[in-house]
């Protein structure tokens, strides 16, 4: 992933999420997500993310 996230997270990450988001990612983490995600995250996180991200 290039670009920022900012903020924090509590939790574990591993698996894949891959192409564009555009809302909001729901579960543990609900907040909202704009831009191209390519890459590896999944299981929990907890807390709040913000910023952009792309690649």
């Amino acid at each position: 992933m290039d670009g920022q996230i900012s903020g924090w997270t509590d939790g574990w990450m591993d698996g894949q999420i891959s192409g564009w988001t555009d809302g909001w990612m729901n579960g543990r983490t609900d907040k909202r997500v704009d831009g191209w995600m390519d890459g590896q995250i999944s299981g929990w996180t907890d807390g709040w993310m913000g910023g952009w991200t792309y690649g």
